[in-house]
């Protein structure tokens, strides 16, 4: 059985702390997730043996929300957020 189980719930806040973290304040409105009301398409996942969350996100500038495209962001047990 694996590790990794859906979470339907709000995005998980980590994602948009670790993300404005590495590239500044303001850099990630799509991460947000006090920003947007449900249900945006949006998936996450997290596994339960290492503390590790998967996310699937639309995302957009600030100055065209018009044009969207998805991103993968990965959060390691240790910190930090890869894309």
């Amino acid at each position: 059985m694996s590790a990794w189980h859906r979470f339907d719930s709000p995005l998980l806040p980590a994602f948009h702390e670790r993300f404005e973290q590495r590239w500044g304040k303001g850099t990630a409105p799509f991460l947000d997730p006090e920003l947007h009301e449900e249900p945006l398409p949006r998936a996450q996942w997290i596994n339960a043996d290492t503390g590790a969350a998967l996310a699937v996100v639309p995302v957009w500038s600030d100055d065209d929300d018009i044009h969207r495209s998805f991103a993968v962001f990965y959060l390691p047990p240790a910190g930090d957020i890869w894309l």
